[in-house]
């Protein structure tokens, strides 16, 4: 099965940065998307269940109680405040997004420490090792990307494609729904972050001069590209699943078929209601 969340914040800060976006706005207009996705999602497990019968894993299975979703909301409250802090303080001017990212490490020491208690040195160890390896392939994509947008200006990259591309349409709508259909082939093969900063610097031009807002298309891009990661050939999200599931690719390609429709549809839905996109940043900014 398929899972998919909200546009991430690690390619919404890259896509804000890459092309001087607000990435305050950019996390607002994801919550709205976010509850839709998570509808579509909901929607197409409940016809998926019935079309392939499956059963509940215990017959005599309860209904969750009220009680019971209020003691596990008490538990995992200050994990679901975290992202709330987040937008809010950076929304509200209490800190910039580099900071956000510095508090974001301290929150997580102190909640996992002291409240949680299950942050242990060995895990500590962990993540920071991870963490080390994580930034330094972002900081040698971001780097390379630099060069590499440097020659597509020089080279004029950006508005030859925008004139190939405004010759088929001049029509805002088909001319996203052409991008996202790129996007999502794109996805298929390259790791999504490097998308983001390869494409961002050609894509983002040609869109703003046809009129779409930057924070609409960069929620449309992010939506699209993350999905690349659970698709094939090189989905890195579908390898990991498949193995730690012990679960066969042929079924697990099969079997996500509706849930990258439910994805792909959604994406048409924002395209051409970008008032569900733009209506929280437009609320609040």
């Amino acid at each position: 099965m398929i899972t998919a969340t909200i546009p991430p914040s690690l390619g919404l800060i890259l896509y804000g940065f890459v092309g001087e976006v607000s990435i305050g706005k950019l996390f607002i207009a994801g919550i709205i998307p976010g509850f839709m996705m998570m509808a579509f999602l909901m929607a197409t497990v409940a016809f998926t269940s019935h079309k392939y019968h499956y059963d509940m894993p215990d017959p005599d299975m309860k209904r969750v109680t009220i009680k019971e979703i209020i003691l596990d909301l008490k538990d995992s409250i200050w994990a679901l405040l975290f992202p709330i802090i987040l937008i809010v303080g950076i929304r509200f001017g209490l800190f910039t997004p580099s900071e956000a990212g510095a508090f974001a490490v301290v929150y997580a020491l102190v909640i996992g420490k002291f409240v949680y208690k299950e942050l242990t040195w060995e895990n500590f160890k962990e993540a920071l090792k991870d963490s080390y390896i994580d930034n330094g392939a972002i900081i040698l994509i971001i780097a390379l990307a630099g060069i590499f947008g440097y020659a597509l200006s020089l080279e004029n990259v950006p508005g030859l494609l925008g004139s190939a591309l405004t010759g088929i349409t001049k029509n805002p709508q088909i001319m996203l729904i052409i991008i996202v259909l790129f996007l999502a082939v794109a996805g298929m093969f390259v790791d999504s972050n490097v998308n983001v900063l390869l494409l961002t610097p050609i894509f983002l031009p040609l869109v703003k001069s046809m009129g779409v807002d930057p924070v609409h298309f960069g929620i449309l891009m992010m939506t699209i590209v993350t999905m690349g990661c659970m698709t094939p050939p090189v989905g890195t999200a579908l390898y990991t699943v498949c193995q730690i599931l012990d679960a066969p690719l042929e079924d697990y390609i099969r079997q996500t078929m509706p849930f990258y429709a439910a994805v792909i549809l959604l994406v048409i839905v924002l395209i051409f209601i970008p008032d569900v996109v733009m209506f929280l940043p437009n609320l609040i900014y």
